[in-house]
């Protein structure tokens, strides 16, 4: 047994050809799962593969981490921003390398780093909140059933998921930029703070429901228009051969933003 470990540490040695022990280790399992992989790529493409397949991997494990990296500040300049976009001049998203003025892709800052970046902290934490007061306002109202909980929180993930493959199949059509799909999840998942205001404010006094609901309502679709004009508008074709058409498709697409706001922002809410 330990002549065959030994001579199989053997061969995947003299196989790599003074590569590092780890893409050597690699490559010989990959030749082992995939037998022609080394007839294909030899053991330098095999190893290469394997090398790859890690990054990637390792990449989309630090994904999640990426959109919970915030703290108390940013966690409260973010919630001022959804809610009052008004007076924020820049909204670009900063880059660690790689913004060279031409359009050149870097890695983006973390949250806790730049408040333009998109986070699933608060999303997750504004949904959680506003599934708990629609069934504290139902209960208020002597309308509590024991599913009411799970319904209000299925309408709320299927209303986030059409929306979202609205604006992804929009962003395809107006040809914009590529955006991650955890992007466009995490900037429709704000709106969940303010429905939660609205309800909150219906509390104190019922005609401050619809009033707090439109406005918050007009707030996140100004957001959303702030924060996508960038993705839009970032390539420089504008304007196309037949006279504005990509630029007219563009501006529709903005201000669609904000008016799809006020019906979803009406299904979600629950009047006190």
């Amino acid at each position: 047994m330990a002549a065959a470990v030994a001579s199989t540490a053997a061969t995947a040695a003299a196989a790599s050809g003074g590569m590092g022990p780890q893409a050597a280790i690699g490559a010989q399992l990959l030749r082992q799962m995939v037998p022609g992989a080394a007839d294909a790529a030899g053991p330098a493409g095999a190893a290469a593969a394997f090398s790859h397949q890690t990054a990637r991997m390792s990449a989309a494990a630090r994904l999640p981490k990426y959109y919970f990296a915030v703290t108390n500040g940013y966690v409260l300049r973010k919630l001022l921003l959804v809610l009052f976009p008004f007076r924020h001049r820049s909204w670009r998203r900063r880059q660690l390398v790689g913004d060279d003025g031409d359009g050149a892709p870097g890695e983006f800052l973390p949250p806790r780093e730049d408040v333009n970046a998109p986070d699933l902290y608060i999303p997750v934490m504004a949904f959680v909140t506003y599934v708990l007061l629609v069934a504290f306002v139902h209960g208020t109202q002597a309308r509590f059933r024991p599913d009411l909980m799970a319904s209000t929180g299925t309408l709320g993930v299927v209303v986030l998921g059409l929306e979202v493959l609205a604006i992804k199949l929009c962003l395809y059509l107006v040809n914009a930029r590529p955006v991650a799909w955890l992007d466009i999840v995490a900037f429709r998942g704000y709106k969940f703070v303010g429905v939660v205001l609205a309800m909150m404010a219906g509390f104190l006094h019922r005609h401050l429901y619809s009033v707090v609901l439109m406005g918050s309502a007009f707030s996140m679709g100004l957001f959303l228009m702030r924060s996508h004009r960038g993705v839009v508008l970032s390539r420089g074709d504008d304007v196309d051969d037949e006279g504005g058409g990509v630029g007219v498709r563009r501006n529709y697409f903005l201000l669609g933003l904000l008016v799809l706001q006020f019906p979803i922002y009406w299904a979600l809410g629950v009047k006190p």
